[in-house]
């Protein structure tokens, strides 16, 4: 049986002629970018389907999801030709509820209408505006004639007439392709009003206005990009952002010391966590007592601060970090723009 510290030569180092002799070159190129710890490490058991390698309940109803999918032989979510597709979902700059509503639309797990007669829960699937069509995702939210003046004030005015829709599915691929980023999350918006006040007719007895109900969505819209602005720092590499600057001087008798990680070998936050080792290791070297670790990476800087074990794949380099502070008398680490 082999086993992976067989290829490992010394703490934190790769057998890298041993790897190339068991694995192809591909795999390889895998393996040597996963970080190894300074030291030896007892193993323990993670949960890879979420980032931070903790089970949750809706990491693993996701799974399961996702699992059923692929055994009716559609696309989940995590395969490479739906990455652009989810990438734009994930990236919208709306509150996270709507993200989620989002990707239940395309999954088609909303309870409509249609959903709930199949589970035979209701006893008509009709769509309750239109009183003609059953209620599908894909009918309450775009194709229903009841909608059709709040669409009509929309971008995707004339993309109405014109796209074969079958699914939400091939609706939200549609838009994402002719769309701004600023339209695409207006598009997130008007769908969320649009099943809310559907729901209202429903049980409230509400009228869907068009107007009334188009100005509320980008109300919204503007309400949340005024609270919550899209990043302007800019990470070029030719030149700093002023706009980004945010330096304190360190306390008296206190070192700082400003680390950063680039590489195209690793993910940007196993190279940030390297880099802050290598920050820690410098200061020791020279003698510094009391220090002031200092990055841009503040999921990084929030990782090691915390007192719970990290499962993620870089953890084995946050707790290396956090041994490496018995070095120094004290010190700390920021988050710097």
């Amino acid at each position: 049986m082999v086993k992976i510290y067989m290829f490992i030569k010394i703490a934190g180092q790769w057998d890298e002629e041993l790897l190339k002799a068991n694995f192809w070159e591909q795999e390889v190129k895998a393996i040597l970018q996963i970080p190894l710890a300074s030291t030896h490490r007892e193993d323990k058991l993670i949960w890879h389907y979420d980032r931070r390698g903790k089970y949750s309940v809706i990491s693993g109803y996701m799974v399961a999801c996702m699992k059923k999918q692929r055994e009716n032989g559609m696309e989940g979510s995590s395969t490479q030709d739906g990455t652009s597709l989810w990438k734009k979902l994930w990236n919208l700059q709306v509150p996270n509820k709507i993200k989620f509503f989002l990707w239940r639309c395309i999954w088609g797990f909303l309870p409509s209408k249609q959903n709930l007669y199949h589970r035979r829960i209701l006893n008509s699937p009709i769509h309750p505006c239109c009183g003609k069509k059953v209620e599908s995702v894909i009918h309450a939210i775009w194709a229903c004639n009841e909608v059709k003046a709040i669409w009509s004030l929309s971008p995707w005015s004339a993309n109405r007439h014109e796209w074969r829709i079958t699914s939400f599915k091939e609706l939200w691929q549609a838009v994402i392709v002719v769309s701004s980023k600023k339209e695409v999350d207006l598009f997130a918006f008007l769908c969320w009003d649009i099943w809310n006040d559907t729901n209202n007719l429903l049980f409230q007895g509400r009228s869907l206005e068009s107007v009334s109900m188009f100005n509320k969505a980008l109300a919204y819209q503007t309400e949340f990009y005024s609270v919550n602005p899209a990043p302007i720092c800019s990470h070029n590499r030719q030149g700093p952002s002023h706009s980004c600057v945010n330096w304190h001087a360190p306390l008296d008798g206190q070192y700082k010391i400003n680390v950063d990680g680039a590489t195209k070998l690793a993910g940007a936050q196993a190279m940030e966590l390297i880099a802050a080792k290598e920050g820690l290791q410098f200061a020791y070297d020279l003698g510094f007592h009391d220090i002031m670790l200092e990055m841009d990476a503040q999921g990084v800087v929030d990782r090691i601060n915390s007192n719970e074990e990290c499962f993620e794949a870089e953890g084995n380099l946050v707790e290396d970090i956090k041994e490496m502070q018995g070095w120094f008398r004290s010190y700390s680490y920021n988050w710097q723009r």
